[in-house]
């Protein structure tokens, strides 16, 4: 969890920052530059962490995803009406 959150917050801080130093420094056009790869890169690793503590909490209570047998869909015959 410590880790995870780190690195969330450590990436989104970092892009932030490009994204403010872009619009300060840069001029009409490319100061928004940055602003949709800030968001991009806020989702993806929002995204990452949630995955990781979902994964962390199947560990804990003894669940693998592929021990479970899933019963295959059957059909109702139409000729046999």
């Amino acid at each position: 969890m410590f880790r995870d959150g780190a690195v969330y917050f450590g990436m989104v801080a970092l892009v932030n920052l490009a994204n403010i130093i872009a619009i300060y420094t840069g001029d009409v056009i490319t100061s928004g530059s940055m602003a949709w790869f800030a968001c991009s890169i806020s989702a993806t690793m929002i995204s990452r962490l949630m995955l990781n503590l979902h994964n962390a909490n199947n560990r804990e209570y003894g669940f693998e995803p592929s021990s479970v047998e899933m019963e295959p869909i059957r059909f109702r015959d139409e000729d046999r009406l």
